[in-house]
């Protein structure tokens, strides 16, 4: 491997998994090159002033309207956010301002908006090698079942047995929604690096790609039995899930406080729709093993107890209690990006016989391909990267873009 920039010896070195989709027309010898996108360096948890959601707890349901809520819950319709009405798109921030107020008197509240977030990081920040579920085909749904307990939670703080917990499409348009920002709204999270005004890269959000993944694995990530072996992502989460949380930066740029940023859920409620856009393609095409269907994770429940729930039973939606409006994606035409060498590139030679079987598949057209690059220092995290396949003499053609997002060592 040649780079034109040396990188800082100091920082870990980490084997990780490219899996590329769209891979252009081209022959002959074979070169990549990767180019760094800016950092994005997390910021603090915001933490916020006491008392600063007190408003909310007006709209907080007495225990008894929340039993009954729970009780009286039937199969929920999760919409784009920017279709919910003004009375919905009030109820859910008004439901997030009492977790959050909860969370300001007690930050230990099992139902608060801190214990949710860290819930996450519990599972998410690799600080407990065992519980790790990304990087895995555990990424989906655990996720799934997170989700559901927030949205449970948001429910019954309003008492509205009807709530259901809305995603962000961000493929509709390229930019943050504007229900997520604004200076005394619950939704807002100040250590965003971009506000609604912003763009999101288009290369980005390539979920039509993502979508072409022919199996489970390639698209979810790879099994990971027992927490034994190496952990394997799927083309899923290291590109549109792991660009959009880097792109928005700050709490979103890093598990241990993603779930902090209420945006988190839109993010992830759209995730969790591709999964179902991704059966509706290539139908139940799921893992049989039992160590996935049978692996059990425990979620706190809508009133600070435990509950626990099988893979095997988070697969469909309804079991949960939700349903989508639709797992339609509008994705933008997506101009590729120009290759710019220079010191934030590096390039990577390939044996003959990988080149061989990379040009093979590149004449075939737009296919589902796997580039593994091993040992790989990484000069800083997160790091961004955008993939660039070309012949020798001739300029790179772009092939993909993926994030890698910090993790603890």
């Amino acid at each position: 491997m040649k780079k034109s920039k040396k990188t800082n010896s100091g920082n870990a070195r980490r084997h990780f998994i490219k899996q590329v989709a769209g891979i252009a027309a081209l022959s002959g010898s074979i070169g990549f090159g990767a180019g760094f996108g800016i950092p994005r360096i997390a910021k603090a948890i915001d933490y916020l002033q006491p008392g600063e959601w007190e408003e909310y707890r007006k709209y907080e349901a007495t225990p008894e309207q929340a039993l009954r809520a729970m009780r009286e819950r039937k199969i929920v319709t999760r919409k784009h956010i920017g279709d919910l009405t003004a009375q919905e798109l009030t109820k859910f921030k008004a439901a997030v301002g009492i977790m959050r107020a909860r969370s300001d008197i007690n930050p230990l509240d099992p139902t608060g908006w801190t214990s949710q977030a860290l819930q996450h990081a519990l599972y998410c920040s690799s600080a407990v090698r065992n519980l790790q579920v990304h990087w895995c085909w555990f990424f989906l749904p655990w996720h799934r079942g997170y989700l559901h307990s927030v949205e449970n939670m948001l429910a019954a703080a309003i008492g509205d047995k009807d709530f259901a917990l809305p995603y962000w499409d961000w493929t509709r348009k390229p930019y943050i929604d504007p229900a997520y920002s604004g200076f005394g709204n619950p939704l807002h999270d100040q250590t965003r690096l971009y506000t609604s005004t912003d763009q999101i890269p288009l290369d980005f959000m390539d979920i039509e790609a993502a979508l072409q993944a022919p199996n489970f694995f390639q698209f979810a990530g790879y099994p990971y039995p027992d927490g034994q072996g190496e952990l394997v992502e799927g083309v899923m989460e290291q590109s549109f899930h792991n660009n959009i949380h880097n792109w928005i930066g700050g709490n979103m740029g890093a598990f241990p406080t993603a779930a902090f940023d209420p945006i988190f859920t839109g993010h992830h409620g759209n995730i969790d729709r591709a999964w179902d856009a991704w059966m509706a393609i290539h139908g139940k095409k799921l893992p049989t093993d039992e160590r996935w269907l049978n692996t059990v994770f425990t979620y706190p429940t809508w009133d600070g107890r435990l509950t626990r729930i099988a893979v095997k039973d988070m697969i469909k939606t309804k079991n949960l209690g939700y349903e989508f409006t639709d797992v339609e994606y509008r994705q933008l035409s997506i101009t590729p990006p120009a290759f710019k060498p220079g010191a934030t590139s590096f390039e990577v030679n390939v044996v003959d016989k990988h080149r061989q079987q990379i040009a093979n598949k590149m004449k075939s057209g737009r296919r589902y391909g796997l580039l593994k690059f091993e040992r790989v220092q990484v000069p800083t995290h997160p790091l961004c990267v955008r993939i660039f396949i070309g012949t020798e003499g001739k300029s790179p053609q772009y092939i993909s873009t993926f994030t890698i997002l910090p993790v603890q060592t």
